[in-house]
Parts: C-alpha cells; sequence; structure tokens
C-alpha cells in the first residue's frame, strides 16, 4: 500500500523552502507514524512548508497532520486527494479538538495519539472497513514511538 504522509504549509510562505524562521521543527508526528507504519508499506512524506503536494501521484492512503493554523489548507489537501480517489485520515491537535468538524472533509480522524491506533487503522483500510473515528489514549513511556529521522530531509 501507498502512504502519503503530509504536514501542510501555513500561509504564503508554504513550499518555498524558507520558512522565515532561525529554527523549524520537523513534522515529527509523522515521524512516528512512518516509525508505526509495518515496513510492507510504502511511505512519502511531504513537509509543505518544503515541498509542493503532488496531486499527480495519488496514494492509497493520505495521512494528513494539522494544527488549527494549518487546519484550512489541510483541509484544501484533504478535499483533493479524496477527490482523486484517495482515502484520507485527519489527525494532529486540531481534529483531535474538533473532530466533528475535521470529519467533514476527510474519511477518518484519528483523535489523540498514534501508538494503539494507526496499526488497526490500517489494518481496517487493507480489509475495507475504515471507521470515521479512531480514538488513541496517552500511551505509557514504553509504549512511546520514537520517530523515524530518516525520512526528513537534513
Amino acid at each position: 500500500m501507498k502512504i502519503l504522509l503530509v504536514a501542510p504549509g501555513r500561509g504564503k510562505k508554504r513550499a518555498i523552502g524558507i520558512s522565515g524562521r532561525a529554527f523549524q521543527v520537523p513534522p515529527l508526528a509523522l515521524g512516528i507514524l512512518a516509525r508505526l507504519t509495518p515496513l510492507e508499506h510504502e511511505i512519502e512524506l511531504v513537509d509543505e512548508n518544503l515541498h509542493h503536494v503532488d496531486f499527480r501521484r495519488v496514494p492509497d492512503l493520505v495521512a494528513i497532520t494539522c494544527l488549527t493554523a494549518s487546519a484550512p489548507r489541510a483541509y484544501e489537501i484533504s478535499g483533493r486527494f479524496r477527490e482523486l480517489g484517495a482515502k484520507v485520515v485527519l489527525g494532529g491537535i486540531h481534529p483531535s479538538a474538533v473532530p466533528l468538524e475535521a470529519i467533514e472533509h476527510a474519511d477518518c480522524v484519528a483523535i489523540g495519539e498514534a501508538e494503539g491506533v494507526w496499526n488497526r487503522l490500517l489494518d481496517d483500510f487493507r480489509t475495507g472497513r475504515l471507521k470515521r473515528f479512531y480514538k488513541g489514549k496517552k500511551p505509557t513511556s514504553s509504549q512511546m514511538a520514537v520517530p523515524r529521522r530518516d525520512i526528513f530531509e537534513r
């Protein structure tokens, strides 16, 4: 299965490679999803603050993380991929806070932490039983995933 992980850009500075800040943190939530994803799946990560999303290549599943500031762009990206036939999962702080709003723009909303729900969500997707909502519990320290850093640009 092809999975696209997306961090939506914020404002006019998206996809230019320079955020206007001296320091920018990579989308670690997507690194956690990459760590939790079984190796048989093909993963691509797009941080829209560095690169444009390529809508010509349609994956099977798109997972978008978003903050409130990036929610409008996340909803745009989701809408485009859904029109193209991909299934879209929204997660992050904003969808977790307002899941009923987020589900209007996606096939599925992941609420809370990914550990404990991501693999179940992937299994449900693979078998055609994707649910509208998945709620993650706060993981114990032994359950916390370390983000895969190899998927980030240096």
